[in-house]
């Protein structure tokens, strides 16, 4: 029996202050994003995962196996917005990142110290899209795929780092009560094994399992 595949989505986190001015942001959101295109000299693995019927097909079969997700727990600390929160690998650009594919392998080692960029093959970038808590922010996912079996450990920004299986996301869906800058809310969320994963992560996460075909 094979074993199951594993999935990493890593973001690349770019704010006004790096794109340049807040037309430049404006034009990321807008898809103008020609720094995915090249990759940083990576070819196609920078591409819109969503116009790659071949990796969206890949992916769907190996549901058969299972597919697993490489998530974990941020550190709890005073000015961060996803302070304590389940969320996928990733972070700020860097001035001397060459690209925002650079940008999430970088963050991947430094967080949970797997060098997925030897290891894995990167199959494109989800839709970008802005936190609901950080507006002025855009948020571009990675998807990257390996069969091998990876130990992620959580670097100084993690508290935990593990490998959560897609098909068990859905039949956890329901509702979390959860702190905001507004007071608290009820949001949509996976319940998975004690943990609650909601805000970005979880809507990245929706998008994913469609790729996947766990969801519609």
């Amino acid at each position: 029996m094979r074993r199951a595949a594993r999935i990493a989505a890593l973001l690349a986190l770019v704010g006004a202050a790096v794109s340049g001015a807040a037309n430049g942001l404006a034009d990321h959101r807008n898809g103008n994003l020609p720094d995915l295109k090249s990759g940083g000299g990576r070819g196609p693995g920078a591409r819109d995962l969503r116009a790659r019927p071949e990796h969206r097909e890949h992916l769907a079969r190996d549901q058969v196996d299972g597919l697993e997700v490489l998530l974990g727990r941020r550190v709890r600390r005073e000015g961060d917005p996803w302070s304590g929160q389940i969320s996928f690998p990733g972070g700020h650009r860097h001035a001397e990142d060459p690209s925002l594919l650079e940008t999430a392998l970088r963050e991947t080692r430094e967080e949970v110290n797997l060098d997925v960029d030897r290891v894995t093959e990167v199959l494109g970038h989800l839709a970008p899209r802005a936190p609901g808590n950080v507006p002025e922010m855009l948020v571009v996912p990675f998807v990257a795929r390996t069969d091998r079996r990876l130990a992620p450990k959580p670097g100084p920004e993690m508290e935990e780092a593990f490998w959560a299986p897609l098909a068990e996301l859905p039949p956890s869906g329901g509702q979390a009560v959860v702190p905001t800058r507004v007071g608290e809310l009820r949001v949509p969320a996976f319940l998975w094994r004690g943990r609650e994963v909601w805000g970005l992560t979880y809507r990245i996460l929706e998008e994913l399992l469609v790729v996947v075909g766990l969801s519609r």
